[in-house]
């Protein structure tokens, strides 16, 4: 029998193992021929491809061959053999590999995280929010390189609350060049373009059997200029009533001062709740410590939530309310809408008039 004889070339084997490699092609002798491994020492998941030429040798695998090989593995990969035991036989291969699983996150602490997940030749971004309310967020993409998206950018989407969702998915263009994906995002609670019910008629703001004058309404000449908004002259301390049922969303009470400061403007004593519809209903200008209701709290109509005050950009004491819709923009509009002032009628309140509350 003639002597079998093997050249072996190979970048990470033909000196033995470097220190440091992360993939090893490792030949191991049988009988007939050789069985290659490759081993993957890293701590994420690899693809790996593997070029051989052969001279009088059989494989029983084409190639280029490619596989993914999982962190800390060593998997079965090939085997080649004597075609012709008369003539001298050999091969010669090459190899390259990336990272084929791998995450990473964004995060806004405590509000949410932006996951950017590899498998394969597919990058996965989601969303988790931490919070209980949805959240509309603006995802920008800045330097993405040699990927594909199934998206138009910027995305602009609302997520849920508590709950992890997909975004998009972008593919490498080439598998095996480099990419990169940088990003910025805005974000803004709510639910953008929420689609308001408008055959809902609000309760008023207040305790049955009490009347108050609007002082200001849509497109007031005072703070309402362009904005579809409510003010009841109040004295501080007036019980407020929810105008309609939903979730506690947000709750401001720390504030003491008012007046016509404009630094006021972002310091009135407010609470938010998240309608049914998506829409928001915001009370402002409470009292100090005048929050009866907790976020996150379920509240029905007309349900006592705290007391009127004159905090923030105010002349005098009195209750504003509006509600507002989150815009793609991430911006609120104000929406006109009507309230319900006796068993059979609705209006469109107007300034100068005094309502009563009947329910």
């Amino acid at each position: 029998m003639l002597l079998m004889a093997i050249l072996l070339i190979s970048s990470v084997w033909a000196a033995g193992e470097r220190e440091g490699d992360v993939i090893v092609i490792a030949p191991e002798q049988l009988a007939e021929g050789y069985q290659f491994y490759i081993e993957n020492r890293g701590a994420e998941a690899c693809k790996v491809a593997v070029d051989v030429e052969l001279t009088n040798m059989n494989s029983d695998m084409s190639f280029p061959y490619t596989t993914i090989v999982p962190a800390h593995s060593r998997n079965r990969a090939f085997r080649l053999w004597q075609a012709d035991s008369s003539r001298t036989s050999g091969y010669k291969f090459d190899y390259k590999w990336r990272q084929a699983r791998s995450e990473s996150r964004s995060c806004v602490e405590e509000v949410f995280c932006i996951i950017t997940e590899m498998r394969g030749d597919t990058l996965y971004f989601s969303l988790e929010n931490e919070q209980l309310f949805p959240i509309t967020v603006k995802f920008i993409p800045n330097g993405f390189r040699n990927l594909d998206l199934d998206a138009p950018m910027p995305l602009v989407k609302t997520y849920a609350g508590h709950r992890r969702t997909d975004m998009f998915v972008a593919w490498l263009v080439d598998e095996w060049g480099d990419w990169e994906h940088g990003f910025h995002y805005q974000w803004q609670y709510g639910i953008a373009d929420a689609q308001h019910d408008d055959s809902y008629a609000y309760a008023l703001p207040y305790a049955r059997g009490k009347k108050f004058i609007m002082i200001q309404g849509p497109d007031g000449e005072f703070s309402h200029q362009g904005k579809n908004a409510y003010d009841w002259e109040m004295p501080v301390g007036t019980p407020v009533h929810a105008a309609r049922e939903g979730v506690v969303m947000d709750v401001i009470d720390n504030y003491s001062a008012g007046g016509e400061a404009e630094y006021l403007k972002k310091e009135a004593n407010s609470i938010e709740i998240l309608h049914p519809d998506g829409t928001i209903g915001r009370y402002s200008h409470l009292a100090k410590d005048g929050a009866l209701v907790k976020k996150g709290e379920r509240v029905r109509r007309g349900q006592r939530i705290g007391l009127s005050g004159n905090t923030g950009y105010s002349t005098g004491p009195h209750l504003h309310f509006d509600v507002i819709r989150l815009t793609k923009d991430l911006e609120f509009d104000s929406l006109p809408v009507c309230f319900q002032v006796s068993s059979e009628r609705r209006a469109h309140l107007q300034t100068g008039e005094q309502y009563q509350a009947f329910e």
